[in-house]
């Protein structure tokens, strides 16, 4: 039966996804948008408190207008994960430019780590960072953390998307032994991080101030590198025009006197990038529902 659903909903996509560019951002304008923010007003409540909160600086006015622009982002993504389904390798590689790959991975490289752990947010189109599998040379395999989707069908979707570009992903369960068996075996990881979200009670493990909250934070990826030699670097993201995106590659500075240092330099790139560009962010999910108490 899976099989089956599978089956319909990717010929379904697929189908969908043959649609000229201009007609489905016409249906993300006049459609989804009209239905998801003022029909539906999906998740407005949570969106409107974590954009008060995280700029108490900023007036109603200036809020509404993030929050419009957050809405019209967030249709836009939609249809742009329903287009993936039939975007080759290079379209993906053209919406989502990777500047800086060549030079990163040479000083991957040439520093000796096991793992380039590269960090990235729920920021732009993240879907389309999996462009990196194509962008990188083959002699470091290149993969990604993810949560299984509940849905199976949809899952398997996600997954074949993610693929298009040459990237592996890893559910969050198998990456700590994918990296230290690379290690053994003498090979290269470079690894996609999303970090940026809420962990589990149990997961965390290091508190900062973030866009105006005590939040708690991942501190896998670093923990990870600290077992097999680890490389940091941030993935940049900003808009050039609607529907493409600019990532490009740095080297995290480690914060001073942090047990987190890189992880907490992460955070202090994506909260920039986030006051920069507040509207692409994915201000629906209730980040601060679990306060550290």
């Amino acid at each position: 039966m899976n099989q089956v659903l599978y089956y319909i909903i990717f010929t379904l996509s697929y189908l969908a996804s043959l649609l000229p560019w201009w007609f489905l951002y016409a249906i993300s304008d006049y459609l989804l948008y009209p239905v998801v923010y003022h029909l539906v007003g999906y998740r407005r409540k949570v969106v409107r408190k974590n954009l008060t909160e995280s700029f108490p600086q900023k007036n109603l006015e200036e809020i509404e207008q993030i929050e419009r622009g957050f809405y019209h982002w967030f249709c836009d993504l939609f249809v742009q994960i329903v287009k993936q389904v039939s975007m080759s390798k290079e379209e993906i590689v053209k919406h989502m430019e990777i500047v800086g790959a060549p030079e990163a991975q040479k000083a991957f490289q040439e520093s000796g780590a096991s793992l380039m752990a590269v960090y990235l947010g729920h920021f732009g189109n993240w879907e389309w960072a999996t462009a990196m599998g194509a962008v990188f040379s083959p002699e470091n395999k290149c993969c990604h953390i993810y949560h299984p989707l509940e849905n199976e069908s949809f899952d398997r979707l996600m997954l074949r998307n993610r693929s298009i570009c040459g990237s592996t992903s890893l559910a969050m369960g198998q990456s700590l032994r994918a990296v230290i068996e690379a290690k053994r075996r003498g090979e290269g990881l470079i690894m996609g991080f999303i970090s940026d979200q809420i962990p589990l009670p149990n997961a965390v493990h290091h508190w900062m101030q973030w866009l105006n909250h005590d939040t708690g934070i991942f501190t896998g990826g670093e923990t990870m590198g600290r077992k097999v030699g680890g490389s940091y670097w941030y993935l940049d993201v900003e808009p050039v025009k609607r529907g493409y995106y600019r990532g490009t590659l740095r080297p995290l500075e480690p914060v001073d006197g942090s047990p987190y240092p890189y992880t907490e330099a992460y955070m202090r790139a994506m909260e920039a990038s986030i006051i920069a560009h507040p509207e692409i962010y994915l201000w629906s999910h209730n980040r601060w529902k679990r306060p550290r108490k």
